[in-house]
């Protein structure tokens, strides 16, 4: 009996998350920054290991320059989905926009060992090794970009 009544329980707040997640997702196309972060926490208050809607939070606190906060809802996001390639690479940029070039260049560079060919990863490894004074290096990621597509303006 007390199983059964857990596992009502727990759907129910699945459904909740989930509700509140699209909530989140309406919020966020309608430009509703604010209330979209707010549907996007309470998803993740309900169901801490709801990987999409911390995915969507990060990115949005990224935008709002609150990059203390989407640091932490974004190593979650990796604790959960660490095969993620994209995920690795936001993580980089909220760690580089957070001052810490040498772990957003440890998280680009496993953005790369999951998928080689990520452009952006390249991309945004090349202007980690920039801040890290690594100017070559940061030249031969960039001159890789452009060998690769010739039409992606951030590598030139």
């Amino acid at each position: 009996m007390v199983y059964r009544w857990r596992n009502a329980v727990q759907a129910m707040t699945n459904t909740e998350a989930a509700e509140c997640k699209s909530r989140g997702d309406t919020f966020a196309g309608q430009g509703e920054i604010e209330l979209a972060i707010r549907a996007y926490r309470q998803a993740v208050g309900l169901k801490d290991d709801y990987f999409e809607a911390h995915a969507n939070l990060c990115n949005l606190l990224v935008d709002s320059d609150r990059i203390a906060e989407a640091l932490r809802h974004y190593r979650k996001a990796v604790r959960l989905r660490p095969d993620i390639a994209e995920l690795h690479d936001n993580l980089g940029n909220a760690l580089r926009l957070g001052g810490d070039p040498y772990a957003a260049l440890a998280a680009h560079d496993r953005a790369l060992q999951l998928k080689p060919g990520l452009i952006e990863a390249h991309i945004n490894r090349g202007n980690a090794l920039n801040d890290l004074g690594r100017q070559d290096e940061a030249v031969e990621e960039f001159s890789w970009v452009v060998n690769a597509d010739p039409t992606v303006p951030e590598a030139h």
